[in-house]
Parts: structure tokens; C-alpha cells; sequence
């Protein structure tokens, strides 16, 4: 069984220091977005906000890497235990995790609609049906009010299909299973193009951007104990394979190029497991397991929702200014403002349907947030 998973916890399987990983793959996502934004000066952005712009767009593979893992081994510990998996469990703890906020953050945005946009209501159907992913590779999407969630599209598609094989597979089966996916999402991607498809629209597709997920699942199948060395060649091997990801996403605009969908996407995918690697079954007291991370990490999800609408109103909050300080003031008032709406979500929204979730929970997972204080 992996690091961690049931001790300590009166049998509960729960790794902290993945919440922590979690927070950093938001942040890396926050930092990207910073980029979409200007000072108002029409200056080149600092070097900074451009690295970050770059490297930071791939926080998303991380989180769907962390998804992955975390549902599989979920799914694993409970085939093992009691010998079947309860799908329908599987689907009520996923709607009652998922379905709350984002329904409700849907709603708040389809009334406000002419506050940030000028959408009709036609515009929101696909969102409504988590089809967000195809029409944001459709059709240009400008608004990071709702952008962020194409990547939850991608998510609730994967995992209709996902427990239905994991209920058949052993775990050879699985590491046989995630290696198709790896193989089949990299052929998708090469289909698209010669579609004529651009990198911009494969990046929101579902099909082309399954990697992560399936280094995700290769990781659960496999991983029995955790790393006594090495884990910091893992995040050396992450960074290296982010910024080659980077290097890559600079011929974006390049219609004859392949590099970002062939090859950029791979090492995203390939960054994210090693990051992931080189978290699983650290010891408590590192940077990863700090409590205030691990609170944070648990707000992700909010954190992702909010996030872009945050950066927006921060926008109309900061002065303009070409001085050096408005990118930090910024980011801090943006940031603050995400944090500010998750936490208030996660206590008087999300928190309800958590209770709710655990009557549905196979294998006893993480605790909610005030019990982790305590």
C-alpha cells in the first residue's frame, strides 16, 4: 500500500503533503494567469510575470495528475479490501465534492453575465453539461471568470468512463490501462493536427489532454513504498520538463509547428508525475506538510474556481501604474480576494456536502478542514 495511506488515521487513507502539492499547482496556475493581464503602460511585462506566464499553465497537469492518483488509489484500496468497487459510491462522493460549487459559482456568473460579458445564455449550456472543454477549443473564451473551468469538463468526462474499468482491472491491468491512454491521448493529439487544428484549441480538448491522468494512474497502480532517495532529482526532472514545456509554448503561434502539442504536452504530463513522485510519502514537518499549505491545499478547489474572477476585480481595484510595484500589489490583492471567496465557500457551502459525501465513503479519506485544525 502506498506511504501513509491508512496509518495514524485510525485506518483513514490520507497524505497531507499532497494537499500541499495540491496549493502549489493552483499557485503555479494563479502565477500563469498574472500574464493575461497588463499594467496599463503597454510596456513589455517583467521577465517574471513572462516565466511564470510560461511555466505556470502547466499547474493544470499537476492537478490532473493529483486527481488521478488520489481517485485511483481510493478505487484500488477499496477492490482490495472488499473485493468490488461501488461505482454509484464513486459517483455520489464525486457529484457531492464537485457538483455544489460549481453549480452554484455557474449560477452566480449566468446573473451576472452582463457585469463581465456580453454572452447570452445559449453561451453557458455546454458549461452547464461540463462540456465547457470543447467549446472553450471552439471558440475563443476571453474571460478568465469562467475559463479556469474547462479543466473540471475534462475531469467529470474522464471519470464517467474511468471507475467502470477500474471495477475489471487488476493492478497490471491498470499500469496496461494508463500506458493505452498515455499512447492513445498522444495519437489524439496528432489526429487533431492534421485536422487543422491549432495548439491553442488542443490544449482545451479533453482527448488531447490526458497525459497527466494517465501518469497519474501508473503511479497509483505501482507505487508500494516511498522514496528513501532521489526525490529531489524527481522535482529537478519536473522543472527540466516544465521549462522544456515552455520553450515550447514560445512557438505557439507557429501554425506549422508541432512542438507544443507533440512534444510540450509529453513533458508537461511527464513534469507533473515527477512532481507528484517526488511528493508521495514525504516526512511530516517539510515545507509539503506545513499546516498552513495544507489548509490551503484543501481550499483548492475553490482557489481554481475563484481565481480568475479574483484576478479580474483585482484589475479594477490596483491603480494603473508603470511603476515596478503594481505586478506584486496585484498579484497580493488577487490573491487574497481567492482566498478570501474559497474560505467562505469551503465553510458555508462545500463543508455541508462533504458531510454528506462521507456517508458514501468506502475507504475513509481526509478530514474536513476543522478537524484537521483541531
Amino acid at each position: 500500500m502506498p506511504p501513509g495511506s491508512e496509518t495514524g488515521e485510525n485506518g483513514r487513507f490520507y497524505m497531507p503533503e499532497l494537499d500541499g502539492l495540491r496549493f502549489f499547482a493552483f499557485l503555479a496556475v494563479f502565477l500563469s494567469h498574472l500574464g493575461v493581464f497588463t499594467n496599463g503602460a503597454h510596456e513589455t511585462r517583467p521577465a517574471i510575470v513572462e516565466f511564470c506566464d510560461s511555466i505556470g499553465r502547466f499547474g493544470v497537469d499537476l492537478f490532473f495528475a493529483l486527481s488521478a492518483y488520489l481517485l485511483t488509489s481510493l478505487m484500488i484500496r477499496e477492490k482490495e479490501k472488499f473485493g468490488t468497487l461501488k461505482v454509484r459510491a464513486f459517483y455520489m462522493r464525486r457529484l457531492l465534492r464537485i457538483w455544489p460549487l460549481y453549480f452554484t459559482w455557474m449560477a452566480a456568473l449566468i446573473v451576472t453575465r452582463h457585469l463581465w460579458s456580453d454572452y447570452s445564455l445559449s453561451f453557458f449550456v455546454p458549461w452547464l453539461l461540463f462540456a465547457g472543454n470543447f467549446q472553450a477549443s471552439l471558440i475563443t473564451v476571453n474571460s478568465l471568470v469562467i475559463l479556469p473551468l474547462w479543466s473540471l469538463s475534462v475531469e467529470e468526462q474522464f471519470y464517467i468512463v474511468w471507475p467502470l474499468l477500474v471495477r475489471n482491472l487488476s493492478r497490471r491491468g491498470l499500469i496496461v490501462a494508463g500506458s493505452s491512454i498515455w499512447i492513445l491521448t498522444t495519437c489524439a493529439r496528432f489526429e487533431l493536427l492534421l485536422l487543422g487544428f491549432t495548439p491553442h484549441q488542443i490544449w482545451f480538448s479533453g482527448f488531447g489532454r490526458l497525459g497527466a491522468l494517465a501518469a497519474g494512474i501508473m503511479i497509483a497502480a505501482v507505487t508500494w513504498q516511498p522514496l528513501k532517495r532521489g526525490r529531489q532529482m524527481l522535482v529537478v526532472l519536473g522543472l527540466l520538463c516544465w521549462g522544456e514545456a515552455g520553450m515550447c509554448h514560445l512557438y505557439l503561434a507557429r501554425p506549422e509547428g508541432f512542438a507544443i502539442p507533440m512534444w510540450g504536452f509529453s513533458m508537461a504530463a511527464l513534469g507533473a508525475g515527477a512532481f507528484l513522485m517526488s511528493a508521495i510519502g514525504v516526512k511530516r514537518g517539510g515545507p509539503l506538510t506545513n499546516p498552513a499549505l495544507v489548509y490551503m491545499g484543501r481550499l483548492s478547489y475553490g482557489l481554481y474556481v475563484f481565481h480568475g474572477a479574483a484576478l479580474v476585480a483585482a484589475r479594477h481595484i490596483v491603480p494603473v501604474s508603470s511603476d515596478v510595484v503594481f505586478w506584486p500589489l496585484f498579484a497580493i490583492v488577487a490573491f487574497a480576494l481567492s482566498v478570501a471567496a474559497s474560505a467562505a465557500s469551503y465553510r458555508w457551502l462545500e463543508s455541508w456536502f462533504l458531510k454528506l459525501k462521507k456517508r458514501y465513503e468506502i475507504i475513509r479519506s481526509a478530514p474536513l478542514i476543522e478537524k484537521l485544525a483541531a
